[in-house]
C-alpha cells in the first residue's frame, strides 16, 4: 500500500489499495481532509514542544490508513501518518502513529424542547468555529543530543532577539527631546 503525499494532497489525494486480478492498482480518491487534520495534529505538536525540536525536525510524510466515524457530538477521525524527521531517537527517517482527531459538529441544532444548546452566532446564524482535539498513541521521541542542540538554539536566538531590542531602546533614549 502507497501513502497519502502531503504534497500532492492539496485538491484530492490518492490511496493506492490491492490490486486489480491483473495487477493493475485500484484507486481511491479522497478529499483533502486528512491532510488538514494530519497537519492540526503536526501544528500541535510543534506549539507544544519548549525545545523546539518538532518545528526544526518533524514534518507530516504521509497518510497510510483514515477512517471517519459520525458520533452524536463529534466527527471522530481515525488515522495512522507516517513524520519524518533526522533526530528520531529510533535512527529510523520516518516514524508512523497511531491518531484519533475529534471535531464537534460545525452547527449544532437548537432544540428549545429539549433545552439543548446551539453553537449557531448571533450574528448570522451559523458557526464558524469548530473545536479540535487530538489524541496520539506515542509522542514522537527524538535524541537527547538532538534536544539539547536545539534547546541551546533557542537560547542563542532568543538572547539575539533581546539584544536587538534592548539595542534599540538605548538608541531611543540617546536621542535628545526637543
Amino acid at each position: 500500500m502507497r501513502a497519502i503525499q502531503p504534497s500532492l494532497a492539496l485538491l484530492k489525494a490518492v490511496v493506492f489499495c490491492p490490486r486489480y486480478a491483473n495487477g493493475s492498482p485500484r484507486r481511491l480518491t479522497i478529499g483533502s481532509e486528512p491532510i488538514d487534520l494530519a497537519s492540526y495534529v503536526l501544528h500541535s505538536l510543534q506549539d507544544m514542544n519548549e525545545s523546539g525540536i518538532y518545528n526544526e525536525g518533524l514534518t507530516l510524510h504521509s497518510i497510510l490508513w483514515t477512517k471517519k466515524i459520525q458520533g452524536r457530538y463529534h466527527a471522530i477521525s481515525m488515522m495512522e501518518v507516517v513524520f519524518a524527521s533526522p533526530y528520531f531517537h529510533s535512527g529510523s527517517e520516518t516514524e508512523s502513529f497511531n491518531v484519533v482527531v475529534m471535531e464537534n459538529f460545525a452547527e449544532e441544532s437548537i432544540n428549545e424542547e429539549q433545552n439543548k444548546f446551539s453553537s449557531k452566532s448571533k450574528d448570522d446564524g451559523k458557526s464558524t468555529k469548530r473545536r479540535r482535539g487530538y489524541a496520539i498513541d506515542r509522542f514522537p521521541k527524538m535524541k537527547e543530543d538532538e534536544i539539547e542542540k536545539m534547546r541551546i538554539l533557542k537560547i542563542e536566538r532568543q538572547m539575539t532577539e533581546n539584544e536587538k531590542i534592548r539595542m534599540a531602546h538605548d538608541e531611543m533614549n540617546k536621542k535628545p527631546i526637543c
